[in-house]
């Protein structure tokens, strides 16, 4: 698992994050498409699937999609971010995609938010869950926030 880092302002800086995986590697959320990434990443075997864990992490997803022949994995509430994605998870259910990775819905930033449980251990959730400096805990957005109340419910 790697930390990609060449955060994309057309996700708003998001992290995205690098899955080798003998079944084929993982994308969590898109960078900036660079020369140099794409190297990186046919170098360990390129790209299988895309997740993407909202709407406002797509970034470049499509130009990697089309790169490595890659499944973009978005929710149906946010699918408007990816129009051609190849896979739409829908409902509020937890969706195994593929053995080890799980989706798990959780609105409330946007509507199609989503969480990437993998091996039942790591969990990727995009801007459901973050890191706060300042307190050294686990935080939520406060802003761009669709829905506070189903926010909460759903952490």
């Amino acid at each position: 698992m790697y930390y990609v880092g060449f955060n994309s302002e057309k996700s708003f800086g998001a992290h995205s994050y690098f899955i080798q995986h003998p079944e084929g590697n993982w994308l969590v959320d898109s960078p900036r498409y660079l020369k140099r990434l794409v190297q990186a990443f046919e170098e360990l075997g390129g790209i299988r699937y895309i997740f993407l864990s909202h709407q406002d992490d797509v970034a470049e997803a499509g130009r990697y999609a089309k790169t490595f022949g890659a499944t973009r994995i978005i929710h149906q509430a946010d699918a408007s971010a990816m129009p051609d994605a190849e896979r739409i998870i829908d409902g509020q259910d937890s969706v195994q995609v593929e053995p080890g990775f799980v989706c798990i819905p959780v609105p409330g930033h946007t509507a199609g938010s989503m969480a990437l449980l993998y091996k039942n251990r790591f969990l990727f959730s995009g801007d459901h869950l973050w890191w706060d400096h300042g307190p050294q805990q686990l935080g939520t957005p406060e802003n761009l926030v669709w829905n506070a109340t189903q926010l909460e419910q759903s952490i």
